[in-house]
C-alpha cells in the first residue's frame, strides 16, 4: 500500500538540506521516522518503492533513547557531540521542526492489543457492548 509519493521520502533523506540533524545516521538530510524499521522495510509500499535503507530511517523509540542518553551525559557533566542540546527538548524540538520529518506507521501487534484492551475498558465503563463468556 502506498499512501505517500516515494519521491517525497527520497527527498527527505537526500543530503541537501541546510540543517544538521541530531541523529547519528542523519547528518545532513531530512528524517523518515517509523514505528518499526523491519516492519516498514517489509510492508510500507512507499518506503519499499523509495528504496530506503535501514540507516535512512529512524525508529520512534530511538528518539526517546537519544533524549535519555543526552540527559544522562549532561547530568554527569559530560559533553556529548550534540547531547546537551537535547536537554529540555530544545535540540530535539529543533530537529523535529526544521526540514521535512515524515512519520510512517505500519502498526505492530502490540498496538492492536493495547487499543483493543482500551476499547473494551471504555465499553465496560459505559455499560455498552456484549460480553461473550469464555471467549
Amino acid at each position: 500500500m502506498v499512501e505517500l509519493d516515494p519521491e517525497v521520502l527520497r527527498y527527505a533523506v537526500a543530503p541537501h538540506h541546510e540543517h544538521r540533524h541530531l541523529h547519528k545516521r542523519q547528518k545532513e538530510g531530512g528524517a523518515v521516522i517509523v514505528d518499526t524499521v523491519s516492519g516498514c522495510l517489509a510492508e510500507a509500499g512507499e518506503v519499499i518503492q523509495a528504496k530506503l535503507a535501514p540507516d535512512q530511517i529512524v525508529e520512534l523509540g530511538e528518539l526517546l533513547m537519544l533524549k535519555r542518553e543526552a540527559e544522562r551525559l549532561c547530568a554527569k557533566g559530560e559533553k556529548a557531540e550534540e547531547g546537551c542540546q537535547l536537554q529540555d527538548d530544545k535540540g530535539l524540538k529543533e530537529w523535529l521542526t526544521r526540514g521535512n520529518v515524515i512519520f510512517k506507521c505500519v502498526g505492530i501487534g502490540l498496538m492492536d492489543v493495547v487499543v483493543g484492551g482500551e476499547l473494551v475498558r471504555m465499553a465496560r465503563e459505559r455499560g455498552i457492548g456484549t460480553t461473550i463468556e469464555n471467549f
